[in-house]
Parts: structure tokens; C-alpha cells; sequence
């Protein structure tokens, strides 16, 4: 086997030092992650860049594979007949991870728990909105705080600054033993934001 030209050796060092890089900077900002504590085997963490970047991630430490019911879901889309001819029109959003709310503490120490807004109405068949989560993976949604009310008043959050945290309560009531659904609640850390 002959030698690798000069050019084609640095390149390759080059790529081999960006792929460590990037390796190295990933590891990092798993380990800063912050989570809550572990109930049954699962841990969920909530991270802020903004009040309309929230990245809730939820994570199976136990050693068993297992399920999440995290809400509910639409159909993707619905079809309309005009002139004789289907047209498939795609709804902007289907899935709705109802299950996970955010505690919010505000500046006077007021608690509330906020709840995802849900469609102004269903018209066809609902389905559970499901993850797989093998042991040691983690999944992540990202879902905005503009999204959420209190479910009491009806009023979105307003501005100034927050606690937050999510919470994950499984509405599974782990009848169905070949899903082998999580059921429990548990709770995030915290992160302020500031709205």
C-alpha cells in the first residue's frame, strides 16, 4: 500500500481534530445538563434560551426499556374534495404533549401550574401520543411557554421574571402489560426566565 500524499494527510488530520472537537464540546454540554431526580427509573430535565425556547427532554436511567403516553395526537391532516380532485391540507401542529405542564413561580412566590393549550376542537379520532424510550435514551421536544395558560383563569403568563420547571405525570393507567407503560410523576429542575 503506498503513501498518502501530504495534502490528503493533513486533510485528514484536519477532519480528525474538527470530529474530536465536536465529540468533546457534545460530552461537555451533556454533563452541564440539569436534571431532576429520578422517580421509577426516569429523569426529566427543562433548559431555557428564552422564554419561547423551552427544550423539555426526558430520560430512562433504569436498566428496562419502557414506554411514555405523553399526551394525545391529531391526524396529521385532512383531506378535501373540490372539483372532484382530493387535496391533502397538513395541519401545522397534530401532536400535543398534554402530559407535561410547567410549574411557574413567580416574583411574589405564586405557584401555578400551567397546561398546554389544546385545538379549539377535534373532529375526527384521537390517538395516544407515544414514545418508545429504550433504557439509557433520552427524548426531547421543544415546546414554547406562549403555548401554556392557566387552566383557572384562562390567562397566559405575563412578562417579568420566573421560575420554571416541567413535570411529567403519566395519565396510563398501565393496563395494557405489553407496553409496558412509565407511570408516576416526577419533576424538573429549575431554570428563571425572563419574559
Amino acid at each position: 500500500m503506498g503513501k498518502l500524499p501530504r495534502r490528503s494527510m493533513g486533510w485528514i488530520c484536519s477532519l480528525t481534530f474538527v470530529v474530536a472537537l465536536v465529540l468533546i464540546s457534545g460530552v461537555a454540554s451533556m454533563a452541564a445538563e440539569s436534571w431532576g431526580t429520578p422517580h421509577n427509573g426516569l429523569q426529566i430535565s427543562l433548559s431555557a434560551s428564552g422564554a419561547n425556547v423551552l427544550n423539555v427532554s426526558l430520560r430512562n436511567n433504569s436498566e428496562q426499556d419502557t414506554m411514555l403516553n405523553l399526551g394525545f395526537m391529531l391526524a396529521p391532516g385532512v383531506v378535501t374534495t373540490r372539483a372532484g380532485k382530493d387535496n391533502f391540507v397538513p395541519n401545522k401542529q397534530y401532536q400535543y404533549p398534554e402530559a407535561i405542564t410547567l410549574v411557574l413561580v413567580d416574583t411574589s412566590g405564586k405557584s401555578t401550574e400551567l397546561e398546554l393549550v389544546g385545538p379549539p376542537g377535534v373532529a375526527g379520532t384521537l390517538e395516544p401520543f407515544e414514545v418508545p424510550l429504550p433504557s439509557g435514551a433520552t427524548y426531547s421536544i421543544q415546546t414554547p411557554l406562549s403555548k401554556y395558560w392557566d387552566p383557572k383563569t384562562f390567562r397566559r403568563v405575563e412578562k417579568g421574571t420566573v421560575q420554571l420547571s416541567a413535570k411529567f405525570t403519566s395519565k396510563v393507567t398501565g393496563a395494557d402489560k405489553n407496553k409496558r407503560y412509565w407511570t408516576g410523576t416526577i419533576l424538573s429542575n429549575t431554570v428563571t426566565v425572563k419574559l
